[in-house]
């Protein structure tokens, strides 16, 4: 969508300019590495700036925002690429005609598809469980709007047990009388969120499915609406579907790929800028250059992360989250962190494969092992060999409580779960923005 309407805004710019001034070369014709170039770096910075997550249509001003700066970027990236190419150069005309046009159009669209997603008639669903799980999906569904579903009913072997949380949904009964109630109530979707009765209920849902009736299970449907794997709903089929996931024929191998050529790339834009940042850290307060922490990596096993100092030396090593204000943390160090230069040295991990470019965060053990306490599914990110960026840095940020974690561990557990080397190519992207806005900073 955004790349045809990329497309047409530069030619119905080329022609506005064309109809101005005949003799200008506008267009795909004329000026085809300035017309692709913009197109290019529009379709992307729309990705890298979030324009694609429906859940940010719902806020006219952030989309006209991001919008105008994304239309900025393309402008200018495409001068650019028209002077590296040594062609001729477009008027301001064009230039201008281009951006308004590349700013209406994806605007434009994306606010009234929010609109149109927020007014829809939402699909009922049956949430076929009624254990504490199920009720998290229901909530979970109903919370979301922009998903296109909402849960009218339950059904399992026996009522729901209500609780704090609880949604306001009835209980019809048990599954056999399912697809009664799904044609009578014109039901489109049954999300399962079973562990050992779904076998028993083959035959009710193999009915369901020939009806035309959707049947999803609750941790790919819910992932589906949040991009995220809540950790209430991880069970033996999420290790089983992450495990097949993670161990796909060459999938390690093309990550390792990345990740040194990544980390070489960027240990040498670190050569270039460490003898500013020397300066800069010692200046202002005594101590190292690096530091080291003991973080819990692949498979629970502990190493140590480099960085470069942040703190003050004399706060010493501490096992806790990180504040949002810590007064230990110095000017520098807090312009480092908001830009993430601080985690460059981490690069040197990577190449000795303790690290990969992108994976969820390494906790301190002893944090890791009191979290671990309280969500057992803390564990399972290690799964994955940890990362410098990740699903989690780009959607949340830094976590400073339980309720903070439990959120960020949702979207470590939606990583593992969908492993993907497009998926760590598209967090890449997704980084540039916030090294730039300093997002989640701490």
């Amino acid at each position: 969508m955004d790349a045809v309407l990329a497309m047409a805004a530069v030619q119905l710019a080329a022609a506005v300019t064309r109809r101005l001034y005949p003799s200008a070369r506008t267009g795909f014709v004329d000026a085809t590495v300035l017309a692709w170039a913009t197109v290019g770096i529009a379709v992307v910075g729309a990705y890298m700036l979030g324009l694609d997550d429906p859940r940010n249509w719902r806020r006219p001003r952030a989309v006209l925002a991001r919008g105008l700066v994304l239309a900025g970027l393309a402008g200018v990236g495409g001068m650019l690429a028209h002077e590296m190419a040594w062609v001729a150069f477009p008027g301001r005309v064009e230039l201008l005609l281009r951006t308004g046009a590349l700013a209406a159009a994806f605007v434009s669209w994306r606010v009234l598809a929010g609109r149109w997603l927020l007014r829809r008639r939402r699909r009922p669903a049956v949430v076929l469980g009624t254990r504490p799980a199920a009720i998290r999906v229901a909530d979970l569904v109903n919370g979301a709007p922009l998903c296109g579903h909402v849960v009218v009913a339950f059904s399992g072997s026996r009522p729901p047990t209500r609780h704090d949380q609880a949604v306001d949904v009835p209980y019809v009964g048990h599954p056999r009388d399912l697809p009664r109630y799904c044609e009578e109530h014109g039901v489109e979707t049954v999300i399962v969120c079973t562990n050992g009765e779904t076998v028993a209920w083959a035959p009710v849902l193999a009915r369901l499915r020939a009806m035309g009736i959707r049947i999803a299970t609750a941790d790919a449907f819910v992932m589906s609406v949040l991009d995220a794997m809540p950790h209430e709903l991880t069970c033996s089929t999420f290790l089983l579907d992450a495990f097949d996931q993670l161990d796909r024929p060459g999938s390690e191998q093309a990550k390792r790929v990345l990740d040194v050529t990544l980390a070489l790339m960027g240990l040498a834009v670190f050569a270039v800028l460490l003898p500013v940042l020397y300066v800069l850290v010692r200046l202002e307060s005594p101590g190292p250059f690096f530091y080291t922490q003991p973080r819990v990596g692949f498979g629970g096993k502990t190493f140590r992360i480099y960085k470069i100092r942040t703190m003050t030396a004399a706060a010493g090593p501490s096992q806790r989250w990180a504040a949002a204000a810590d007064p230990r943390v110095t000017r520098v160090g807090r312009w480092l962190r908001r830009t993430r230069l601080d985690e460059l040295p981490q690069l040197w991990n990577v190449l000795k494969g303790e690290m990969s470019v992108v994976g969820p965060r390494p906790e301190q053990p002893a944090l890791a092992a009191a979290i671990e306490a309280h969500l057992p599914a803390f564990r399972w990110r290690t799964l994955a060999k940890p990362g410098i960026t990740g699903w989690a840095q780009v959607h949340y940020g830094y976590a400073d409580s339980l309720e903070h974690t439990a959120v960020k561990l949702s979207y470590d557990l939606f990583y593992v779960r969908n492993y993907d080397l497009f998926l760590d190519l598209a967090i890449i992207l997704r980084t540039f923005l916030v090294m730039v806005t300093g997002a989640g900073a701490r």
